[in-house]
């Protein structure tokens, strides 16, 4: 384990060959050639951290396949990896008194652990900062692509969302009708 002042901020990184549940991580840094295992449902961190995959270039679409925020491609050094965490770590969003990390939202109140779906919902609505998100923008933010624009999965994620976040100070998510939700 290290830390590392990443653009402005010290970072605690686990290099690993095996998934760690260690809280106060803000990186897992993994050798590609393990990447598979890590994602394995079984074996998923149980903090669903930003991981960053390293090795020959050879493997780098698999590590992204598997989920892979970013890949150091061998020969690396330290000054890349700050960069790459700096890129990966712009995904914290504060908002008051929280902050989302990758699929962690800290609240004063704790950590709580999301779905990837609904920790990209919540990013799209951070960074609309109190405006309106619409349903297809927010279908993008979970799949990358408008498949079934009118489709009904956007609000069954928002709705779980919901549920984990009452309680949590400053994030309430309001429907406007006819336009998409809103962080209120």
């Amino acid at each position: 384990m290290g830390s590392f002042y990443a653009r402005s901020r010290t970072v605690t990184v686990r290099f690993s060959e095996s998934p760690l549940g260690e809280s106060g991580l803000d990186a897992y840094v993994a050798p590609a050639r393990d990447v598979a295992a890590l994602f394995a449902n079984d074996r998923r961190p149980a903090t669903w951290l930003p991981v960053i995959a390293y090795g020959d270039r050879s493997a780098l679409a698999e590590a992204f396949a598997f989920g892979c925020r970013d890949f150091l491609k061998e020969p690396w050094d330290v000054a890349e990896l700050d960069i790459r965490l700096a890129a990966v770590l712009r995904d914290v969003h504060p908002a008051g008194e929280v902050a989302l990390t990758g699929n962690r939202l800290k609240t004063a109140a704790g950590d709580m652990l999301l779905q990837p779906n609904e920790a990209r919902i919540l990013k799209a609505l951070l960074k609309a900062r109190g405006g309106v998100v619409s349903r297809e923008v927010l279908y993008y933010a979970i799949w990358g692509k408008i498949k079934n624009p009118g489709s009904r999965v956007v609000d069954v994620h928002v709705s779980a969302l919901r549920r984990k976040l009452r309680g949590v100070s400053g994030l309430a998510i309001t429907q406007v009708r006819g336009e998409g939700y809103q962080l209120s």
